[in-house]
């Protein structure tokens, strides 16, 4: 495969993690219910991607102004995963503001990447 396809493939589900994140709370709920898991998998999928795109910068995969258009999302997840354990019930998608933000930051690197990647 080359590093061109490489990339693209990689760019894709950077941003289909991010979709996940940015979506309205229904449809994350509906994300949840359909793949049997619990709020912190988006959050923990994210958290692969993160890491993932530090790695892809020694790869050429991503640059470095894109990888600094995910830390935004980074530091509004680490804000709700060092409070309570409420944010990560099913309710608080829809509730907290804390996810609010996230789904705010989310889809803002979302674009930025989409327009970036395109």
């Amino acid at each position: 495969m080359s590093s061109e396809l490489d990339a693209e493939k990689f760019h894709r589900w950077i941003l289909t993690v991010l979709d996940v994140l940015a979506s309205p709370p229904d449809r994350q709920l509906d994300y949840l219910r359909t793949s049997h898991v619990d709020v912190d998998e988006i959050a923990l999928q994210f958290d692969d991607a993160f890491n993932a795109a530090r790695a892809s910068l020694h790869a050429d995969l991503m640059s470095r102004t894109d990888f600094e258009r995910l830390r935004p999302v980074r530091e509004r997840l680490d804000a709700i995963a060092n409070d309570s354990h409420h944010l990560w019930e099913r309710e608080a998608l829809g509730e907290a503001a804390e996810w609010q933000e996230v789904r705010k930051a989310a889809a803002q690197a979302r674009t930025e990447l989409g327009n970036a990647w395109r």
